[in-house]
């Protein structure tokens, strides 16, 4: 959080005493469907999920999170609507997570915290809006090259069908562009 905003050591550990710690293991949601959102969660280590579709595993990922990253259902987070997504773990990934009520009142104790999530915020829409033009108009290919350069630490780590799901194609297009694409250069590490 410091890396993106200007937060002393003292707000920083004010900011951490309000939150809960946890580890969350592979595909064990910490948010349904058609449950109340009351956590914004920050990710330390480890890759998380945000999907739509059924509570079965099942569904289209809408959002990777990654090291460094955050996410809620923003939909519900101050209200009271049901969520209408699904968050869970791709990998082992350690977390820490805030209710609403205690970010809500770091955000009044901590003007730099609220520009923050401003940032944040502003932050986000333009990686949906990036998302949505490469789902648009780009080839598989070019997608999954996207992919690798926003992704690269994962790449590897995460099942090929969790990332054809993010990507919008099959597994088999994954698999052939990857096999393509590994011929003529290696991948990251």
């Amino acid at each position: 959080m410091a890396r993106y905003s200007r937060l002393g050591p003292e707000q920083t550990e004010q900011i951490l005493e309000r939150g809960r710690m946890r580890t969350i293991i592979p595909k064990q949601p910490f948010l349904l469907r058609d449950e109340p959102s009351r956590l914004h969660t920050f990710v330390i280590n480890g890759c998380l999920r945000c999907y739509r579709g059924n509570n079965t595993q099942n569904g289209h990922i809408i959002r990777l999170v990654v090291e460094n990253g955050w996410i809620s259902d923003r939909s519900c987070f101050f209200g009271a609507e049901p969520s209408n997504v699904i968050v869970d773990a791709l990998q082992s990934s350690w977390v820490i997570q805030w209710t609403s009520e205690d970010l809500c009142q770091l955000r009044l104790d901590l003007p730099s915290l609220d520009e923050f999530f401003r940032e944040l915020a502003v932050r986000n829409l333009e990686e949906a809006e990036q998302r949505i033009y490469a789902t648009l108009s780009q080839t598989a290919v070019q997608r999954y090259a996207g992919f690798l350069e926003s992704f690269a630490q994962i790449a590897n780590r995460i099942p090929l069908k969790q990332i054809a799901s993010y990507l919008g194609v099959t597994r088999e297009t994954i698999s052939r562009v990857r096999n393509n694409i590994t011929c003529r250069t290696p991948l990251p590490c």
